[in-house]
């Protein structure tokens, strides 16, 4: 699958964000799918879920 293929290998060349990813796995890919996220920006939605979690913002 191609979707798994981009994320696999974000998730090997920024390994800070596959604890983040494997967190948010199903929401990340419904994300993907739902809003149509060009696959270069993927990266950038994973990164999105660290912010979240290391802030707690869905908490405020």
């Amino acid at each position: 699958m191609e979707l798994d293929k981009i994320i696999n290998e974000i998730v090997l060349n920024n390994p800070e964000l596959a604890g983040y990813y494997q967190n948010n796995e199903e929401e990340i890919k419904t994300l993907i799918d739902k809003l149509h996220i060009k696959k270069e920006d993927v990266k950038d939605l994973i990164k999105l879920y660290k912010i979240i979690e290391e802030t707690d913002i869905l908490c405020l």
